[in-house]
Order: C-alpha cells, then structure tokens, then sequence
C-alpha cells in the first residue's frame, strides 16, 4: 500500500474501536435527551481504513483476500444510531492522508457537514475548546489516538470545563517509557519531550519516576 494507507493494527486495533463505538452509542443514547447540537472530533484521523498485520487477519475473521478494517472516524460518521453529530470535525497531519479521507468520506456520506483538516491535533483541540466556551448551546466528544508522544498536555488542560467527553489513548510502552531511561540520563531534547507530554518540569519528572540512594 502506498503513504495515504494506516498500516499497522491488528486485534487490538479492532477491540478498540469496537470499545470506543459501543461508548458513542451510549453518548448519543444520553445526548439525545437534550437539544445540545453535537460535534464529534478526531484529532488523528488517519485516512479512513486501517490495514492490518496479515498475522493478525485470521483471528478477525476478515475472510481471505480483505485486510482493511474501517477506521474509527469512518464508523462514527456510519453509524445509524437515532441521534446524529450536527458536525465531524476530523484532524490530520499528513497532507496525503487527509485529502484521501475527504474524498472517501465525502463520497459515502454525501449529506454530512464533515470537515477534515490537515494541521496539528494540539492547535485544533484548543480551538475547539476555545469555541465551546463560547458557544453554550455545543457540546463535543473527541477521539483522541495519538501517534507516539505527538499530544501536549497543555492541549488536554484547555479542555477542562468546556463540555467535552475527552478519549485519548496514551502510548506509555511505546512513548514516554522509553525516553525515560533506566539511569536517568535523558537528553535535553528528550526531557523537552516528557516535559510537553506530561505537563511536569524536569524537577517533577525526576522526583515522580526516579529513586536515588546513596550507599
């Protein structure tokens, strides 16, 4: 596959979007008692699909020749519950990727105001956080499934408050438990990384996950 396909997944992949949907469905379920109008945002959207490990395949029963699975941005915009988003606001990064999922997605849902964007997670969740405080009447639910260490704390805490069921998967095994290193010697430029990541200086990073003793 070329640079617009999501490669990588596999049954945990598949587990977690099946998790995420069955939270949508409640939330709609709530929401619907109420006449907010609804936003649902994306901040790693991908490009739609996912392919997935061809180890993985026959345990999701997938059949023999597909190895593509539907991304989470794709299945929350399907879905057939009763109550609908008024706007999917979808975040991506990489150019390639966006374009291929507006042109997917605007061919399959036609009459939905879906918006993909290609910019930065952490700019977009603030300004999404900055208009609900502005604007009473929404209310948003944000998928957040980021790529290594590319969310910054400060981007989470300007949401606090502001109507938003806030999702994020952090990749601690694959992330931050890596930069921080056994014997405490972490570059500047690691440590920059941690401090954004975490939303703690070097004096707090240092006291919370580092020990000393003296013999």
């Amino acid at each position: 596959m070329g640079t617009s396909q999501n490669k990588f997944g596999g049954v945990w992949t598949q587990r977690k979007i099946e998790i995420f949907m069955e939270y949508v469905n409640a939330y709609l379920t709530i929401m619907n008692k109420y006449s907010f109008k609804l936003i649902y945002f994306d901040g790693f959207a991908g490009c739609g699909t996912i392919d997935i490990s061809q180890a993985e395949k026959p345990k999701l029963d997938l059949g023999n020749s597909n190895t593509l699975i539907e991304g989470v941005a794709t299945k929350v915009i399907g879905s057939e519950h009763l109550k609908q988003f008024d706007i999917y606001y979808l975040v991506e990064l990489d150019e390639v990727k966006c374009q291929v999922l507006a042109s997917s997605l605007k061919a399959k849902f036609p009459t939905k105001r879906i918006h993909c964007v290609f910019d930065d997670c952490n700019e977009k969740l603030k300004s999404l956080s900055f208009f609900l405080g502005r604007s009473a009447d929404y209310r948003a639910l944000a998928f957040i499934d980021p790529f290594g260490m590319s969310l910054d704390w400060e981007s989470l805490k300007a949401c606090e408050g502001q109507g938003i069921d806030l999702w994020v998967l952090l990749p601690s095994g694959v992330a931050a438990n890596r930069l921080l290193t056994k014997d405490g010697i972490i570059s500047d430029a690691w440590m920059g990384r941690l401090e954004r990541f975490l939303g703690l200086d070097e004096v707090e990073i240092r006291r919370l996950f580092y020990k000393t003793s003296t013999t």
